[in-house]
């Protein structure tokens, strides 16, 4: 219980960070993903007693100055609350959502450790959480569809940071042993080379033999070459945004300088919280490059 308490804790404590980035980068962008109620479509400004109303219909395109009661005028301050509290029920909703997910898996693969199942306790976790939710759904839609409205936070957040929590294998090549002597290497880069261009001449052989087959000859047609040339010459679309804000890369990189400096100093003088310090540096290093990484 001790080591499922362990794992839980640590894995809630990488979900905090990740969702305290996203918080904070939002909230200083102030405003929400959830959709807001419609505002109306006059704006106005109130001096006095009086207030002068622009009105954008087609109807009435001139400004009209007329007195309205203080009470009927637009509230931005109460605009600004509302959007504050569905930031922080949004909020709320992935914490839950995602810590539900994280259990379920800690859960699962526990279980799988303790009856020694060989099977890959995600992919089994994955498999049974969809076949419940097919389940639930052909016994009653309305279960079906609460359980996914409460498990789509969650899968929404881990699906945008999916790649931090792949380990390529290379991260264990220190721990490999030796590859002997120089014919050995010579071996191993033999195939790494030929094995790259063994594989690129067998696509294109491949693909090039598909199309014969499917009566293409494979000759690019002048028209083909004005369409390009047309969509090259369209004035191209303002580039997307990116995939997480200036906050939110700043943010973790000053975690990461801050956490390296304490534990740099935790370690020369021989303090019992080095460890969880070196832990946070590599974990806030790791975030930050990701992030890097995915703005480029």
């Amino acid at each position: 219980m001790m080591k499922l308490a362990t794992s839980v804790a640590y894995s809630l404590l990488l979900a905090g960070v990740l969702f305290s980035a996203d918080t904070l980068a939002f909230s200083r962008l102030g405003g929400s993903t959830a959709p807001l109620a419609r505002l109306p479509s006059s704006s106005s400004v109130q001096v006095g007693s009086w207030q002068t109303k622009q009105f954008n219909g087609p109807a009435c395109p001139r400004k009209i100055r007329t007195q309205v009661p203080a009470s009927s005028s637009f509230s931005l301050a109460a605009a600004a609350s509302s959007s504050g509290g569905i930031l922080s029920n949004e909020t709320t909703q992935k914490v839950a959502s995602t810590s539900l997910l994280i259990v379920m898996d800690v859960a699962i693969r526990r279980l799988f450790k303790r009856y020694a199942i060989a099977f890959p306790s995600s992919l089994a976790g994955c498999g049974f959480l969809f076949a419940t939710l097919l389940s639930v759904n052909a016994i009653k839609p309305e279960w079906g569809d609460s359980a996914y409205n409460v498990l789509s936070p969650g899968a929404a957040v881990l699906a945008k940071w999916l790649p931090v929590f792949f380990v390529p294998s290379l991260v264990t090549l220190p721990l490999a042993q030796s590859l002997g002597n120089g014919v050995e290497l010579a071996k191993v880069a033999a195939v790494i080379v030929g094995g790259f261009f063994f594989t690129l001449f067998t696509t294109a052989g491949s693909v090039l033999a598909v199309r014969k087959l499917q009566g293409s000859t494979g000759s690019v047609s002048q028209s083909s070459v004005e369409e390009v040339t047309q969509e090259k010459q369209t004035p191209s679309p303002s580039p997307p945004a990116k995939a997480f804000s200036d906050s939110t890369s700043i943010g973790l990189a000053a975690l990461a300088a801050t956490s390296g400096a304490l534990a740099v100093v935790a370690t020369r003088a021989g303090s019992s919280i080095a460890n969880p310090l070196q832990s946070a540096y590599m974990l806030f290093t790791t975030l930050a490059s990701f992030v890097f990484g995915a703005r480029l």
